[in-house]
């Protein structure tokens, strides 16, 4: 697609989809193949961009993604990038597949969720907000992360003796007080 595309529904596309102009999303855009961006991607307040199967974000390519849009990566799915990815201003990330990123860094009510795997280095500034699993589960990081100021939400199961937790591989927690 070389001019523009605007959803104000759902947009599924099955077969490769490859945006060189501008795209704006106010239902939800799934991708069912392969998305190659090298414009610009809007997901407007509201909106959901599911990613099924793969994504490659060129530069000079933008992803615009305003409050309260979220981005989710489902389960069996890998979305890699080559740039830093900001969270903020009430943006959501669902990550319930395998999100692989150079940086990730959660601002001003940023929120990370789900169960799956992040290979990243995260940052979370004040504010900032980790809900952990799907109904009891798990997130795994693995590069470094810094949860210094960020809020996090855990479901707990006490009957099962189970808790949403996140798993990493290298760990910078700044504790002033904890109270379980």
């Amino acid at each position: 697609m070389n001019g523009s595309l605007t959803n104000n529904d759902v947009f599924t596309f099955i077969g490769d989809f490859r945006n060189n102009g501008t795209t704006i999303n106010n239902g939800t855009l799934d991708n069912q193949s392969f998305l190659i961006n090298t414009g610009t991607i809007s997901l407007e307040t509201g909106s959901h961009f599911k990613f099924n199967n793969g994504f490659d974000a060129w530069s000079p390519s933008l992803f615009v993604w305003k409050a309260g849009a979220s981005v989710e990566v489902a389960q069996g799915t890998t979305l890699e990038t080559f740039a830093d990815m900001t969270t903020e201003s009430g943006r959501i990330f669902i990550v319930n597949g395998i999100l692989e990123t150079y940086g990730l860094n959660f601002t001003n009510n940023g929120i990370l969720k789900g169960g799956g795997y992040i290979f990243a280095e995260i940052s979370h500034g004040s504010t900032a907000k980790i809900e952990p699993g799907n109904s009891i589960g798990t997130l795994a990081v693995s590069g470094d992360s810094d949860l210094s100021s960020a809020t996090y939400t855990a479901e707990m199961d006490p009957i099962a003796g189970t808790t949403d937790s996140v798993s990493y591989t290298h760990l910078r927690a700044h504790e002033t007080d904890s109270y379980l």
